[in-house]
């Protein structure tokens, strides 16, 4: 699941979205808790910022998430050029993630690649590419999962 990540310490994400068309799927804000919002007395947040589904396509999809990705830049193009020069936005990236795949099934380096057009196009709006590596769920019995 590609996530756009867009954040600022001054980012007014309010009036951002108020006028866009990229739908978000977290929003927070400046001085709200943090994570879980059961202690409001934890840390805050010390910017504002959303998330945004690019791809829903599994973990150990990154060429579908890569593919989804390309369509999100293309439909939003408008919109994301209008937030990278956005006031306040301090940063924009596109999450990939994926499962570590070093150590299962004899698997001893792991490689993934982002195809040269969708550097170039994250590149032109201004948007960092991360790819987030994180182990595979287990389930009760020990066994990998799906995640």
């Amino acid at each position: 699941m590609c996530v756009l990540r867009a954040r600022g310490t001054d980012f007014d994400v309010d009036r951002y979205l108020s006028a866009s068309s990229i739908p978000s799927i977290n929003v927070y804000r400046r001085g709200e808790p943090r994570l879980p919002a059961s202690r409001p007395d934890g840390a805050k947040h010390a910017g504002s910022g959303f998330n945004a589904e690019v791809s829903t396509a599994a973990w150990d999809d990154l060429p579908g998430q890569i593919e989804d990705a390309r369509h999100f830049l293309a439909r939003h193009k408008t919109d994301l050029e209008r937030l990278r020069t956005f006031p306040g936005l301090e940063q924009l990236t596109l999450d990939f993630p994926t499962h570590l795949r070093i150590g299962t099934n004899e698997v001893v380096v792991q490689t993934d690649r982002f195809p040269a057009d969708i550097l170039l196009a994250a590149g032109a709006l201004g948007i960092e590419l991360a790819l987030t590596i994180w182990p595979r769920p287990t389930d009760r019995s020990g066994s990998e999962g799906n995640g």
